[in-house]
């Protein structure tokens, strides 16, 4: 006969089974831009990916449509634009926090952020902390980018870290930001750029072909700009290799 405090015991690990196989059914909600860092970022399956192309309102509509008690974390993950002008093309950031274009400031969760810095630092790879400016506000030249270091001593930019701390935080989910530097800030992009990425995160490479035949200047710009995103992207790539996203 089992005794009253064996059972209670048994009834505590079984419970804790059932805890323990729910979390794990659980996915890391993993916000991007474009589809080739989602590619990078679904080779994990324990991730599961939204996507900007760019746009907020594509963001928000994408984001409605995931149902946050299927989610364990929310990880801000892809490309980003340098603002402090030390950074170069493929620097690690880590950051601690996210300014939005209101100034709201969202912090990130220390212990996830711990968990993906680990494996960087273990690989001997350059990893940045400081501010994200999670923007709705496209920031596309050298001046307009130096602007918003001034202004805010941000770390780098990008276009969905606002929105991704903003879910987690109405959800109650712990939230990182994990970004590759791929245009310095000194760099500017070309109308060739600007017109690439799609609503669906894809690139319009016909856009970009027909914007160098409108103006075949801009196509030494748009050389620099490939090698900067080549190596941003490429070290993006090892991040995903080292870091177990489905995990956090």
């Amino acid at each position: 006969m089992i005794k009253a405090s064996q059972f209670t015991v048994l009834a505590l690990l079984v419970l804790g089974s059932v805890s323990a196989l729910a979390q794990q059914e659980k996915m890391v909600l993993v916000i991007s831009g474009m589809t080739s860092e989602e590619s990078i970022a679904l080779a994990d399956p324990g991730t599961v990916s939204v996507l900007s192309g760019g746009d907020q309102a594509t963001l928000q509509k994408n984001l409605a449509q995931i149902d946050p008690s299927t989610i364990k974390a929310v990880v801000s993950f892809g490309v980003a634009g340098a603002l402090n002008p030390n950074l170069r093309a493929g620097n690690i950031v880590i950051a601690d926090h996210v300014v939005t274009d209101d100034g709201t400031v969202y912090a990130t969760d220390p212990t996830i952020s711990a968990q993906a810095y680990a494996p960087l630092k273990k690989h001997h790879l350059n990893v940045y902390s400081g501010a994200m400016v999670g923007s709705a506000t496209e920031h596309y030249t050298a001046q307009d980018k130096a602007s918003l270091f001034a202004q805010t001593g941000s770390t780098a930019v990008d276009m969905e870290s606002g929105a991704a701390a903003a879910y987690a935080k109405a959800h109650n989910l712990p939230f990182a930001v994990i970004r590759t530097i791929s245009d310095p800030q000194q760099l500017s992009f070309p109308k060739a750029v600007k017109d690439a990425l799609q609503p669906d995160g894809s690139i319009d490479f016909g856009a970009v072909i027909t914007d160098l035949f409108q103006d075949p200047a801009e196509f030494g710009q748009l050389i620099e700009v490939a090698f900067d995103a080549m190596e941003g992207f490429a070290r993006l790539q090892r991040v995903g290799q080292l870091v177990p996203l489905g995990d956090l």
